[in-house]
């Protein structure tokens, strides 16, 4: 009897061991004390690229045979000079050409997709959900009529409205929700290193005390052919992230740069942006067999560069 109840009390104790190390294997599907469900962060890995020499040379020769290959003369006085980065996602080796692919620029709302993505990501964790209400914070208004300081809107409407109009105080809440050390975290993670955000759409005066004295933000159109190669090949975060975030990209109404040099047949998962001297435009293009990242980084106003845009998109297209 001694050895019977001996074995039970071993046998029990196995039991409970082995229970506790399933339960920390699964945290993330357990209530915390606090009652929020756990969430397990989720990073993304880098994918490797490699330039091919002809297709750098093709892109500068369109540039260059439609004379825009020159430098532009900003309203600060500063010479520019365009920047292109195309990436071929039609094979699993993914190769690249560009001109002038690591010429730093301001993206304008390009960079709004960054802010996205880092929200993707942590919806994708568990530790935001899209039906989340978010209570809109009065400083980060740009006078659009699309929200009202102090009203609650759902994570999934501030979002959208973000990437499907390139709504300023919604980047601003987004930006915010997303953080913007953890937006660079994410970039770092993705291999991008030229690109970062660092500012609101608000003016210095109206920032976050940390951020007053911040530099401007950046980026490089290689840097967003990357971020773009990542999302379209199903490496960001998992091929059901990836299609929900090109899905939405899919959606953007802001379509007056490159959407203008493709055909009809052909599809642009994208985000623009334009300020001052600076049109710039990056997304996923697909038609037929055909299936590419096109990143333009052009220095002049969208009112004389967009048919610009539209010529090398077009010799561009013909090349892929």
């Amino acid at each position: 009897m001694f050895l019977i109840k001996r074995l039970f009390f071993v046998f029990l104790i196995s039991v409970l061991f082995f229970m506790g190390g399933c339960m920390k294997k699964n945290a993330n599907l357990l209530e915390s004390d606090s009652g929020i469900l756990e969430s397990r962060e989720i990073s993304i890995k880098p994918i490797t690229v490699s330039e091919n020499p002809v297709l750098s040379q093709r892109i500068k020769e369109v540039v260059d045979g439609l004379g825009y290959n020159v430098k532009y003369k900003t309203e600060d006085g500063d010479d520019e000079v365009i920047s292109i980065t195309v990436m071929d996602l039609s094979k699993d080796a993914v190769e690249w050409g560009g001109l002038n692919p690591h010429k730093k620029s301001y993206p304008a709302s390009a960079y709004k997709a960054f802010a996205a993505a880092e929200i993707f990501r942590r919806v994708a964790e568990g530790s935001l959900k899209w039906d989340d209400m978010i209570t809109f914070d009065p400083k980060n208004h740009r006078g659009e009529d699309t929200v009202k300081g102090g009203e609650q809107y759902t994570l999934r409407y501030l979002v959208n409205t973000m990437l499907d109009l390139s709504d300023n105080s919604c980047a601003n809440q987004c930006i915010d929700i997303a953080d913007r050390k953890k937006i660079n975290e994410l970039l770092h993670q993705m291999g991008i290193m030229d690109s970062d955000v660092t500012r609101k759409y608000l003016p210095r005066k109206m920032e976050d005390e940390e951020y007053k004295d911040a530099p401007s933000t950046f980026g490089t159109s290689y840097d967003y052919a990357l971020f773009y190669a990542i999302l379209g090949k199903g490496y960001f975060v998992n091929k059901q992230t990836s299609q929900d975030f090109y899905n939405q990209l899919l959606k953007n109404q802001r379509n007056f740069s490159i959407p203008g040099g493709l055909p009809p047949t052909a599809t642009f998962a994208h985000k623009s942006g334009f300020y001052g001297d600076f049109n710039i435009d990056a997304g996923i293009v697909k038609d037929g067999g055909k299936y590419y990242v096109l990143s333009i980084f052009f220095p002049e106003k969208t009112s004389t560069s967009n048919s610009k845009v539209h010529e090398i998109v077009k010799r561009i297209h013909e090349l892929m």
